[in-house]
């Protein structure tokens, strides 16, 4: 039985005669029999031409699926890197994580003004933004389509304030299927009570200086659209030309957004030192008010008490001239006009008060005297004659001698403010006019279209206007620097 391929045929044993010694039986092993091996075909070239294409095939299969995996790859990944989270933190990665300020500033549109610029603006939010950390948070964007961003300054405690956005729009079509997201706008904030507004210049300063004190604000002079408020006293009718008595000017300067660099010259062009109240915001040139010496309270008393003398006929013309200038016009007035009394018993001065004293210079000044001189009549009854009279005294060699001499109080203030007519945030007028003059006459207006004009208003309310067109300000407001209105509505 075939038991296989290289499976042992059974042993046979030899037999020999028996006469012969039994030899020792021998195993015989039979190799297998292989078959014989099969006859090779021989490959055809249409057989090696279908390989070779099948093997191409494969090999651009794998090729195109390598590439095509790989353009994959590279579409997600540049899908992923426009969506607007991604963009948004790019942008915020090159823009605001470590700020340049001047980029931004230029980025935000902000335009510098006469007294600041981009170096002012980047010391501010270096100042204002120091120890924060600076993060970002989306915020609405409303209807617009985009996408919008808080820019947060926080500090370790965690409070915080915001200080500028960023919106994003995409740029790609509408059939784009990869979203093109790109910064679009830039808005920068400032820290303000209440929170986030939009960026303004806020601080504002005053300066009290005497006329002809020049003030500098950053370099850039102030000039008289500067002026909110002139001061001067009546003195200036009397006085010679090119004295004066006393006189400041209020200027104002608003809209800057840091501390400035401020300078005061006089008219020689030195250095006026100012003192600053930050409560007020105002500088002021130190205005020294003179104090009366006791010669010069002595000689405005003897001078009043002479001219009283004078008009009872107690002394001549000679002795007065010897306190009234004989060249003035008023020394000529006085002796040519009637006494106040021709004869009496007797007189005597009552108690004296010296005030509105004012030095001009070094060879002139006033002072005002309130006294009363009781004149004793031939019948015995007393008459009263009350001097308030302030004297303009001027040097004139060894002796003082009144020049000219009035009733009026020359110390009394003429006060001009700036007034200002706004419609909105343009300025339409403004001017400087007499705090005594309350009526004034507003510039024409031109009514938007479909709109009706209301009238002029200050904050408190609607100003009257006559059929002239003048308004009436009231009293109390001539006192100060003034805005008005012009108000509209819907028609």
């Amino acid at each position: 039985m075939y038991r296989g391929k290289y499976e042992a045929e059974k042993p046979v044993k030899k037999v020999t005669a028996p006469t012969e010694a039994p030899e020792k039986e021998e195993l015989v092993f039979k190799a297998p029999q292989r078959r014989p091996p099969k006859a090779r075909r021989r490959m055809t070239t249409g057989t090696i031409v279908f390989y070779s294409i099948w093997l191409a095939v494969i090999a651009a299969f794998a090729i195109g699926l390598t590439i095509g995996l790989g353009a994959l790859k590279d579409w997600l990944v540049d899908f992923e890197a426009s969506q607007p989270d991604s963009q948004s933190q790019k942008v915020f990665e090159e823009y605001f994580r470590d700020p340049d300020w001047a980029q931004l500033y230029e980025l935000a549109g902000i335009e510098d003004t006469v007294f600041e610029d981009v170096e002012d603006y980047t010391a501010y939010m270096e100042k204002t933004v120091a120890e924060h950390e600076i993060t970002m948070l989306e915020t609405s964007a409303g209807l617009t389509g985009g996408k919008k961003y808080v820019i947060r300054a926080t500090l370790a405690d965690g409070s915080y304030f915001n200080f500028a956005t960023f919106s994003m729009t995409d740029q790609a079509g509408e059939d784009a299927v990869i979203p093109d997201w790109q910064l679009d706008q830039v808005e920068l904030f400032t820290l303000n009570e209440g929170g986030k507004t939009g960026f303004q210049r806020d601080r504002s300063y005053r300066f009290l200086v005497l006329p002809g004190t020049t003030v500098t604000v950053n370099g850039v002079e102030l000039g008289e659209e500067y002026i909110q408020r002139t001061v001067q006293t009546e003195a200036e009718e009397h006085l010679p030309e090119g004295l004066h008595g006393y006189r400041v000017v209020e200027l104002e300067v608003e809209g800057l957004l840091t501390e400035p660099q401020i300078q005061a010259l006089d008219e020689a062009g030195n250095v006026v030192e100012l003192t600053y109240d930050a409560d007020t915001g105002l500088y002021a040139q130190n205005i020294q008010t003179p104090e009366i010496s006791q010669d010069e309270y002595d000689r405005v008393l003897a001078i009043g008490q002479n001219y009283c003398k004078y008009m009872i006929g107690n002394i001549g013309a000679g002795t007065l001239s010897q306190y009234i200038d004989s060249s003035s016009d008023i020394y000529y007035t006085i002796t040519h006009m009637a006494t106040w009394l021709q004869g009496y018993l007797g007189f005597e001065f009552g108690e004296e008060t010296i005030q509105e004293f004012y030095r001009y210079s070094d060879t002139l000044y006033s002072a005002r005297l309130v006294m009363d001189l009781n004149v004793t009549r031939t019948d015995g009854t007393i008459k009263t004659f009350p001097l308030n009279t302030t004297f303009f005294v001027e040097k004139q060699g060894d002796t003082w001698k009144v020049i000219d001499m009035t009733n009026v109080s020359v110390q009394e203030q003429v006060v001009q403010i700036r007034v200002k007519f706004m419609d909105g945030d343009q300025v339409l007028q403004t001017m400087l006019v007499s705090s005594e003059e309350n009526q004034l006459t507003p510039p024409q207006v031109q009514t938007p279209e479909g709109k009706t004009f209301l009238g002029w208003y200050l904050q408190e309310g609607k100003l009257e206007q006559a059929e002239d067109g003048t308004i009436t300000v009231p009293e109390d407001h001539m006192t100060e620097p003034l805005t008005i209105y012009a108000l509209f509505e819907e028609a």
